[in-house]
């Protein structure tokens, strides 16, 4: 019984970190596209003025 659950944490272990990668890809990926879209640097730029992209973080906003 011992043996499965290392095999499950393992197991567990290597799913999270191939999680990690392909949301690290999805990201990189995003913010290549994005640096060569002058309106997408715009946006951010301005997004602390714009209460609606402001307000999204908010904890208890649910």
């Amino acid at each position: 019984m011992l043996a499965i659950r290392y095999v499950l944490r393992d197991a567990m272990a290597d799913f999270s970190i191939l999680y990690r990668i392909r949301s690290l890809r999805s990201l990189l990926k995003f913010l290549r596209s994005s640096v060569g879209s002058d309106d997408s640097i715009r946006l951010f730029l301005r997004s602390p003025t714009i209460p609606e992209l402001r307000d999204q973080g908010k904890p208890g906003d649910g």
